[in-house]
């Protein structure tokens, strides 16, 4: 029997450990939301200014998948 789970992937913060967004894909609405709160979590750290590339927000967030 074929495995239908359906994956959702749960994004925190690596820094203050904050959940950001659990979603079954992460777009362009969530990778803003990440970005926004990087931007205010971490100053001391700042990210370059847009466009931001995605493997500079994703190597400062925690992903994990969970099935549902």
């Amino acid at each position: 029997m074929p495995d239908t789970a359906v994956r959702v992937f749960v994004v925190a913060c690596a820094t203050c450990s904050r959940t950001l967004v659990t979603t079954a894909r992460i777009n362009d609405l969530d990778i803003a939301v990440l970005e926004t709160h990087l931007r205010g979590c971490r100053p001391s750290e700042p990210l370059a200014d847009a466009p931001v590339m995605l493997g500079e927000v994703m190597r400062r967030v925690r992903v994990e998948a969970l099935k549902v």
